[in-house]
């Protein structure tokens, strides 16, 4: 038989309903306004203890001796429901959620840069750490140089010497390396062919640094240094990284990489 809910709301706060039953414990099931379950609730009763609600919203007390108790229940995000309830039947309770002003939140992510994409910061990373030996004129050594010239872009490399060669073309220049080894160079991960550097006999520097040279382009017509982004310098291609190496494959051997990337350089 159904019988009358009692709920005697303190302070103001909601009012906590039982319905009639009988039983040997005493249920209390905690729930929200919109009568979904509340897990992990606190839920104090006087006298009856402290319990914590389980993952369904409901705490089991032993009966308590008395008709009806006070009971408080607490939960993060709700407002404290206080109030008289019978011991003779299982009682829901109703938490009301909490107004919440939440401040502004700013979501940020690493900006995923074309260069990181590439590798660079990869490698340049290995590098520091001594995985690899190079050197990595980064898109901040770019803007203070202001290159127009690849070969301007390359004047502060340790590994690089930059040979003219012979003509009054000021492009025909050569990257050289090690006993004037000419280094493989890359473009945007690709190989570069058919420059200067390829002719056999390009070994023997002429009086003033100047090299004889051929008909064929420098790399310094073929990239123009404003749309360096950045480039990597490695003086041997034995150490150099495995993915510049795969890509250097039928270049000069042990010779040097230079890997240049060109775009944006923010």
């Amino acid at each position: 038989m159904q019988r009358l809910m009692l709920a005697l709301v303190l302070g103001g706060a909601p009012a906590i309903a039982s319905a009639q039953a009988a039983s040997s414990a005493w249920r209390v099931v905690v729930s929200d306004t919109a009568g979904f379950t509340v897990p992990y609730a606190i839920v104090e009763a006087s006298p009856g203890g402290r319990r914590v609600a389980d993952a369904e919203g409901i705490a089991m007390f032993p009966r308590p001796s008395h008709d009806s108790v006070l009971v408080h229940v607490r939960r993060i995000g709700f407002a404290v429901s206080s109030g008289w309830l019978r011991t003779d039947t299982p009682a829901t309770v109703r938490l009301t959620p909490l107004p919440r002003a939440l401040e502004a939140v700013n979501v940020t992510e690493r900006q995923n840069t074309l260069l990181a994409q590439r590798g660079f910061y990869d490698r340049m990373d290995r590098v520091q750490r001594g995985a690899i030996v190079g050197e990595f004129i980064t898109p901040e050594d770019l803007d203070r140089l202001s290159p127009m010239t690849l070969s301007r872009a390359l004047v502060e490399s340790r590994y690089v010497r930059v040979a003219r060669m012979g003509g009054p073309n000021p492009s025909n220049v050569v990257f050289l390396g090690r006993a004037d080894c000419g280094f493989t160079v890359l473009v945007d991960g690709f190989r570069v062919e058919s420059l200067q550097d390829d002719l056999p006999g390009l070994t023997s520097i002429n009086p003033g640094g100047t090299r004889r040279g051929g008909s064929r382009p420098s790399v310094e017509e073929l990239v123009n240094g404003s749309a360096v982004a950045a480039i990597e310098v490695y003086p041997s291609a034995a150490n150099a990284p495995s993915e510049l190496q795969a890509r250097a494959m039928g270049g000069r051997g042990s010779c040097g990489i230079i890997a240049v990337w060109t775009g944006g350089r923010h």
